[in-house]
């Protein structure tokens, strides 16, 4: 159950500790129904997303290819036969349901894209050093995006879930979510994904340079032909 609804039920305020083991409340992958494989590849990844006023929530999980490859962590050496071993890219499957605040049902969507080893590595890097310093937070933000992440690092499996409202400073699956957010909006399918950093994907007739699902514009956002430049013309700047 995500943070926002254990506090809306009165239950305790969680303060995103990373925690050995994987995730107790696999919100969105029970309530998708996935049947999903444990993690085992080192550097693998699985988020799992539910904004609390989105059309969806969203699972990501990322897996370094090829199997049984080593990921280059930063600050390590590595034997010329280990070097030999990295890994080359990462695959990333995506599945799309509809939240709760979309009304009807739909079936599951699934995307598959790959991201480069680096980027990604870079992301897992930096977020592993956030967990380490982090001391936790107060957690008193009830509305955002509740955030479960697992992974395996080193051989050994982890897990931390935050709402991701709060603060990138003080959570780190907060920032974690913003990173992996602009890797999706880098190599992920167009259309898919949302265009807001919190992964609310509904979009605001009123305001149609925000919000709504990221997608191809030729010429950039707010230029040509397109809803938000037409909004943008209509006021003076």
């Amino acid at each position: 159950m995500p943070d926002w609804l254990v506090e809306m039920l009165g239950g305790p305020k969680r303060t995103g500790y990373y925690v050995d083991g994987p995730l107790k409340d696999s919100y969105v992958v029970e309530r998708a129904k996935l049947n999903l494989p444990a993690l085992t590849q080192d550097g693998a990844m699985r988020l799992q997303v539910a904004p609390s006023f989105g059309l969806y929530d969203y699972v990501l999980d990322f897996t370094p290819q090829p199997a049984g490859c080593l990921v280059m962590w930063k600050g390590r050496d590595f034997s010329d036969e280990e070097i030999k071993r990295r890994c080359r890219i990462i695959a990333v499957h995506v599945w799309r349901s509809a939240s709760e605040n979309a009304g009807t049902p739909t079936p599951v969507e699934e995307r598959a894209f790959f991201v480069p080893e680096e980027d990604y590595r870079d992301v897992v890097q930096a977020f592993s050093e956030r967990v380490r310093f982090s001391k936790g937070h107060s957690g008193g933000t009830i509305d955002g995006t509740w955030v479960g992440v697992e992974q395996v690092r080193r051989g050994s499996l982890g897990s931390i879930e935050d709402n991701a409202a709060e603060s990138p400073y003080a959570s780190p699956p907060s920032q974690l979510l913003r990173d992996i957010h602009r890797l999706g909006l880098s190599y992920g399918p167009e259309d898919f994904l949302p265009r807001s950093y919190d992964w609310h994907s509904f979009s605001d007739p009123e305001n149609p340079c925000f919000g709504g699902l990221a997608g191809t514009d030729p010429d950039g956002m707010g230029t040509g032909n397109d809803a938000c430049a037409a909004w943008l013309k209509e006021r003076p700047r």
